[in-house]
């Protein structure tokens, strides 16, 4: 592989902020939207799957879309000092490119959302099947299951669901016998 398909991004050195505006404006030029938004769904494929889990990654400062740029620019950068010293550097060009292309902080591509949604269709398919292994719980658990998450704004949310109340939608399942299976 020659030293230009081995990198998404033209390589660059970032020594002090002159060098920022320049890989900005090399990058700028070089680089359509279209063809970011595969390098970062590549890079998050990479580094967010853990097989047989769903996507979850943790976000890092200024969203996803940043932290996926920081690791495209990262593997262009031809460093001419410590990490210490040119991270920040890295991070604000990753921050600047994101504001530059349009991605909100939350962004994710599209086909890596698709892939999460069919993750975590299949997660839940297994966790119901063993929730009925261990509790009998009744095969309308997906509609019980869709009608309560429908109350809940996040992820997090689902966790502090009251025991009393996870019994009770599971038909009233003891906790003793949760605990014992």
């Amino acid at each position: 592989m020659s030293e230009a398909e081995s990198h998404f991004f033209p390589r660059f050195s970032l020594a002090n902020e002159a060098e920022v505006d320049a890989a900005f404006r090399l990058i700028t030029e070089r680089t359509d939207r279209r063809s970011l938004v595969g390098g970062l769904e590549d890079v998050l494929r990479q580094r967010g799957i853990v097989p047989g889990r769903s996507l979850v990654m943790a976000c890092g400062k200024g969203g996803f879309a940043v932290v996926a740029m920081n690791a495209l620019l990262l593997e262009s950068l031809t460093p001419s000092q410590g990490a210490a010293d040119y991270l920040p550097r890295i991070h604000r060009l990753a921050a600047r490119l994101v504001e530059f292309y349009e991605f909100s902080p939350d962004w994710l591509p599209p086909r890596m959302l698709f892939r999460e949604a069919l993750a975590l269709t299949v997660r839940r398919r297994q966790v119901i099947q063993q929730i009925e292994r261990q509790s009998g719980a009744s095969p309308q658990l997906p509609g019980i299951l869709d009608r309560a998450a429908a109350g809940l704004a996040t992820v997090a949310d689902a966790f502090l669901v009251p025991d009393a109340s996870i019994d009770e939608l599971l038909g009233t399942v003891p906790t003793e016998v949760l605990a014992s299976a």
